[in-house]
């Protein structure tokens, strides 16, 4: 059971990859994919660590239903994951300083 969440966690890390990408975000750039993928998987292990304590703090410390707490927690990690994404990961054409990507067409010399 344990193989399995490791491979079902890193299963839906690449399949949200691609479609927050190519899809959500419509950036096709293939020059910045190397380095938007770390940081999308950086993002990823940090959210499961943010909302492993959200769901902690409020079925230990308050006393909410596990159910009710991982809700809680996911929809605090979507929200706050999506500006991350829009702002920094998959900024779109202009240089991001953060993660050091040209925009498309103009890589340094």
């Amino acid at each position: 059971y344990l193989l399995g969440s490791i491979a079902g966690f890193l299963s839906a890390v690449f399949i949200g990859f691609i479609l927050q990408k190519y899809w959500a975000f419509r950036d096709h750039a293939p020059e910045r994919l190397r380095a938007q993928f770390v940081a999308y998987i950086l993002l990823a292990l940090g959210n499961l660590a943010i909302n492993t304590g959200i769901v902690y703090l409020l079925v230990d410390t308050f006393n909410t239903y596990y159910l009710l707490a991982q809700a809680i927690g996911a929809a605090v990690i979507a929200i706050g994951s999506f500006f991350i994404y829009r702002a920094v990961i998959f900024k779109p054409a202009q240089v991001n300083l953060l993660l050091r990507i040209p925009p498309e067409g103009n890589i340094p010399s």
